[in-house]
């Protein structure tokens, strides 16, 4: 993980944005935010919302028992599973 401050940053925003790993921002050497890759935050935002619906976790860790068991008979895709998240929809902007 690398550290930058908000100063830093602001020059260095398209090579921060291409380089691998999270980004902490940093404001007078405290941590402020965190610039990380589209497909972790939309993960963390999935994990964030399922941890808030006890019930969905409860079903997925079924259906995980079942599948290591050989007793799940109907297999539905990832794709076609509601993954709607409570976190805004990231806005695609073109620069």
């Amino acid at each position: 993980m690398k550290y930058v401050s908000v100063t830093e940053a602001r020059a260095q925003l398209p090579s921060l944005v291409d380089a691998p790993g999270d980004v902490v921002l940093t404001r007078q050497g405290q941590p402020v935010a965190v610039l990380m890759p589209i497909e972790e935050y939309r993960a963390t935002q999935a994990l964030l919302s399922l941890a808030r619906q006890p019930e969905r976790l409860a079903e997925i860790l079924d259906a995980h028992r079942r599948v290591q068991h050989g007793d799940l008979e109907e297999f539905v895709e990832f794709d076609a599973l509601d993954t709607e998240t409570d976190a805004a929809p990231v806005r695609q902007h073109s620069v």
